[in-house]
């Protein structure tokens, strides 16, 4: 039902800021920025080349711009295409065995994996992620590793910024997004996103009214 749907979508707002809620991508809830095709042909085009390529691409921007999300929608979609094995490493305080996520890619490369994506949306360093590949790469894992920071000073050609505010396209867009849904906050969306704020998935959480139903 509308409601349901409805309720759903308020769900997968809460909770994609920490980690993916797969159901939701399935059902369309993430919104597409625009910084997301650049994401995704970079990811795409280092998949498919021959040999991968040797440094991560690393995902950057401040709180609340949507990294989490898109790093979840690259996931989804590339283990959707069902050409490229998919294995997403959730933010933790714990960091992931190396030697885990070696056997795991070995696996799927004996299974006939041409390549896997490695999403680690861990919100560390840099180096972090280079020795994780560094070490990929020493077993010999056809391997590209996504990662996701905090905004740096400076660019690599495989870094990624998330603009802090919606462009005036993606402001149209994402108010036809809320329309597709049956969402239309009128002058209380517009306020929301002129707003020198960031965290525009959190302002519109609490901009939408209580869940009708459970």
């Amino acid at each position: 039902s509308d409601d349901a749907r409805f309720w759903e979508f308020r769900r997968f707002l809460f909770e994609c800021g920490s980690r993916p809620l797969w159901s939701g991508y399935a059902r369309g809830f993430a919104f597409r920025r625009h910084f997301e095709e650049r994401l995704r042909a970079l990811t795409l085009q280092c998949l498919t080349h021959e040999v991968p390529a040797d440094e991560p691409i690393i995902v950057h921007g401040q709180t609340g711009t949507g990294k989490t999300v898109a790093l979840g929608a690259l996931a989804y979609e590339t283990a959707k295409s069902g050409h490229h094995p998919v294995l997403f490493i959730e933010r933790k305080t714990q960091r992931p065995n190396y030697a885990d996520v070696d056997q795991c890619c070995q696996w799927l490369e004996d299974h006939g994996a041409p390549a896997t994506l490695v999403v680690w949306d861990g919100m560390v360093q840099p180096s972090e992620y280079d020795d994780l590949q560094g070490f990929l790469a020493s077993r010999g894992r056809k391997v590209v590793l996504v990662g996701s920071c905090y905004r740096l000073a400076a660019h690599s050609r495989n870094s990624i910024e998330v603009p802090d505010r919606l462009t005036v396209e993606e402001s149209r867009e994402f108010g036809e997004f809320l329309a597709s849904l049956g969402i239309t906050l009128h002058d209380r969306l517009r306020e929301a996103l002129e707003r020198r704020d960031s965290t525009y998935l959190v302002a519109l959480y609490r901009l939408l009214p209580p869940a009708r139903v459970r």
